[in-house]
């Protein structure tokens, strides 16, 4: 539980103004029972901290009941930088973390879903169910930590 609590810690991102694009984050599919979803944005891949960026979704799983997606609207034509993250509740020290980035259009919704064991992230554009063009998967920087 205090893995858990240190989380709430994290810098919130907060959604421009004028917002154009949203994103539906969804918690891992298959995922233990007792299991935290977390999605942090970011100006770019250091993950450093700045104003109104940080963590943006967080989700759990307790007994395993929860675990809802959540929507969250975001700028677009800026590249954006995801960092998706999994912990269970008793061990914090099993962590899986996934960085990626794409650039948002104008009036899109997308669906964002990191995948079990840690082997990746799910991006579709909700109205095709295509990946983003604009996609990358990203190694993580060192600087990229739940604690930022």
């Amino acid at each position: 539980m205090i893995g858990f609590l240190n989380f709430g810690c994290a810098a919130a991102y907060k959604a421009p103004l004028d917002s154009q694009a949203t994103i539906t984050f969804k918690m891992a599919e298959g995922l233990n029972k007792n299991s935290n979803q977390f999605y942090s944005i970011f100006p770019e891949a250091s993950c450093e901290k700045r104003p109104n960026y940080g963590l943006a979704a967080k989700t759990s799983k307790i007994m395993g009941i929860g675990g809802a997606d959540k929507v969250v609207s975001v700028a677009h034509g800026d590249r954006i930088f995801i960092l998706a993250q999994i912990a269970q509740h008793t061990n914090i020290s099993s962590l899986c973390r996934n960085l990626i980035s794409f650039i948002p259009k104008q009036g899109e919704s997308y669906e964002i879903q990191q995948k079990k064991y840690c082997s990746g992230v799910v991006a579709k554009i909700a109205s095709s169910g295509e990946e983003p063009s604009s996609f990358e998967m990203l190694p993580i920087a060192e600087s990229c930590k739940f604690d930022k």
